[in-house]
């Protein structure tokens, strides 16, 4: 007498195609919303984002300690540093432009 197998055939079984759902956002398949931009000038590499610094325009005094134009200023007391943009006492740099005199 012969045995019958509980195993399917797998030419037998019925397989759907995978289905890929379309990205959230409107992302195209294969594109990923964290990978940098090109360098739009060369075309190759990643572009590099540097973080912008906040910079004295001019001499501040903050928390007993005496700040210089062109000085690297705190960002933690966010209050500070809108009512320092506000008055022009300091602006937004990216780091190694050109200092302010």
């Amino acid at each position: 007498m012969a045995v019958k197998s509980n195993k399917q055939n797998p030419k037998s079984k019925k397989t759907e195609p995978e289905k890929n759902p379309e990205p959230a956002g409107g992302l195209k398949a294969g594109e990923n919303e964290k990978e940098p931009a090109e360098d739009p000038e060369t075309g190759d590499g990643p572009l590099l984002e540097k973080p912008k610094v906040l910079t004295a325009t001019r001499p501040i005094l903050y928390l007993a300690k005496m700040y210089q134009a062109g000085d690297k200023l705190p960002t933690n007391n966010q209050e500070m540093v809108a009512a320092w943009i506000e008055a022009g006492s300091a602006a937004w740099q990216e780091p190694g432009a050109k200092q302010f005199p």
